[in-house]
């Protein structure tokens, strides 16, 4: 499912139905291992490069893809899955460290 307003959306890349095969070069099979890539990729990475098995490939903003996610969960109103609200709370802790060592 591609939420609308969202960065892969805007894209106009991404679409519903679409399988994800890879994410930064790495092969996804199983939402966990989609989100393992993810939580790996946090603090690492700039972006999510996304590769579907069509060979559209997209490079998505990985902190605003985190931040995006509570902004549209509000704006749909659907619940933060445990999984995105880690992810919100990894870029969170990142920030205030690129804050500290800005002083």
């Amino acid at each position: 499912y591609v939420c609308p307003n969202s960065q892969a959306h805007r894209a106009m890349s991404l679409h519903h139905g679409q399988i994800i095969q890879t994410v930064n070069e790495k092969p996804v099979k199983t939402l966990q291992q989609l989100r393992e890539i993810i939580k790996e990729s946090l603090g690492k990475e700039k972006y999510l490069i996304i590769q579907a098995t069509d060979g559209i490939r997209v490079a998505l903003d990985l902190d605003k893809f985190v931040s995006e996610s509570k902004e549209l969960a509000c704006l749909y109103m659907h619940p933060l899955t445990p999984f995105v609200q880690e992810c919100i709370n990894a870029v969170g802790r990142k920030e205030l460290l690129a804050k500290k060592n800005n002083k």
